[in-house]
């Protein structure tokens, strides 16, 4: 329900420790494994140390697997029984859609590689600004599905993405072609270079 939060989280892609994860109610709880650190953790509305070591963990899931049992339908648990406001919070609306305004007016134009942040913050404005939250997935769907199929700025990305990997564990592979052959099979140790583009610089450079 933290708008602020899930844009920041989503929008730069940073990762999110554990602790913060239990304070902003994505995890239930917290145990750790480490003899040497303890970890607090919240639950059922009362603060309490959580011990390291697998029988803590045991126990801990031992807990929660018995409050599922006593409560019988957990249903209301579930993202889509969930609400982000009240719906007859109309002020909780408007203060969210200022908040997806002023991320979005920060962000990169669509134009010139925002594309898929833009889409994010509509995405989360979706949740809000819909009657349901089956409407709410079909415009995230709608967003994703286009980004995935019509998006050049997202070919170009996940392009980036794997050729960066695959330089990173064998450059032969990106050796393709007849020219690349012809090196591959010379005994000659003079360097292979590829030049992209042909504008000034490039035509300079070959």
């Amino acid at each position: 329900k933290d708008i602020s939060w899930a844009l920041d989280v989503i929008v730069s892609g940073r990762m999110i420790g554990m602790e913060e994860a239990r304070t902003k109610g994505v995890i239930d709880e917290v145990v750790s494994t480490n003899n040497k650190t303890m970890n607090q953790s919240v639950s059922g509305g009362g603060s309490h140390i959580v011990q390291e070591g697998e029988q803590e963990v045991l126990k801990v899931a031992q807990k929660w697997a018995k409050f599922a049992e006593l409560m019988q339908d957990m249903t209301y648990r579930r993202a889509c029984n969930l609400n982000v406001f009240a719906h007859d919070d109309e002020q909780g609306r408007k203060r969210a859609q200022t908040i997806c305004n002023e991320v979005q007016r920060k962000l990169s134009p669509i134009e010139r590689g925002g594309e898929a942040k833009h889409a994010a913050v509509e995405a989360v404005r979706a949740s809000f600004d819909t009657k349901s939250y089956e409407e709410g997935i079909q415009v995230e769907s709608r967003l994703f599905w286009d980004l995935l199929v019509n998006s050049l700025q997202g070919r170009g990305m996940r392009h980036a993405f794997f050729a960066e990997r695959l330089a990173q564990k064998n450059n032969s592979k990106l050796l393709v072609g007849p020219v690349a052959e012809l090196f591959m099979n010379s005994k000659k140790t003079t360097p292979l270079v590829g030049v992209i583009g042909a504008g000034t610089m490039g035509a300079g450079i070959a």
